[in-house]
């Protein structure tokens, strides 16, 4: 049926519409690859309507592939209401992929309470809004995921001499390759006003953080420190 392209498509809405669990499951991913417009409103009502979440996260992701505009409203709907994890963020990445730009849903999707919706939601805004990312970097600092706060660090690296004062608060995070991270991004941007928060986190470490902040200091002061006991 992916070999014959859009003359397919009937068929597939048909199973979509009627078909057993498995059997609409494949038949949304083959409709999203296609990509018929007359499968945007099948795919709206199962996003809507199906039980089954597998369901609902397999029209979400072929809702996107489609780049059919009618899809951005009930994308929206389910990012603020759907209550499974996949489908919320399948959603944000169908609104991306769809170039949606109004960046109120992505910031919604920065208060979910799973890590992966929230990546996405700061993904999107960096494709969308990189000019206003910096407030949303310094809030998600404290983020309880530290693959996030990894994330922020690396992103609050590429904003310059703004973002100082909250990469060096990154120096004392609880996870070693933020710390790590921090003190690489501060020596790179040359922040001589990190110079003590560097020794200190060399000083007490002699993990590969600690040997990141001996290696901002040496970018930034041109000497090379020497941890001591």
């Amino acid at each position: 049926l992916l070999l014959k392209g859009k003359a397919a498509a009937p068929a597939l809405i048909a199973v979509v519409d009627s078909g057993s669990g498995n059997r609409r499951f494949i038949a949304t991913q083959l409709l999203g690859k296609i990509g018929d417009p007359r499968a945007v409103v099948p795919l709206i009502t199962q996003l809507q309507e199906a039980s089954a979440s597998p369901l609902r996260q397999a029209a979400a992701e072929a809702l996107g592939k489609l780049g059919d505009d009618r899809a951005i409203g009930p994308l929206i709907e389910a990012v603020k209401t759907e209550t499974e994890v996949t489908v919320r963020l399948s959603a944000v990445q169908g609104l991306a992929t769809l170039r949606h730009a109004d960046v109120s849903v992505y910031e919604h999707a920065l208060e979910d309470w799973h890590p992966d919706v929230r990546k996405q939601g700061l993904l999107a805004l960096v494709k969308f809004a990189p000019g206003g990312l910096e407030p949303h970097l310094r809030h998600l600092t404290g983020d309880p995921d530290p693959g996030l706060r990894y994330l922020v660090v690396q992103l609050l690296s590429r904003i310059g001499a703004s973002a100082v004062p909250a990469l060096i608060e990154a120096l004392n995070d609880s996870t070693g390759a933020v710390r790590e991270e921090a003190a690489l991004a501060l020596g790179r941007l040359g922040a001589t006003e990190a110079k003590e928060a560097l020794i200190d986190l060399m000083a007490r470490s002699r993990d590969p953080d600690g040997e990141a902040a001996r290696q901002a200091l040496r970018q930034i002061t041109g000497i090379d420190f020497v941890p001591t006991e």
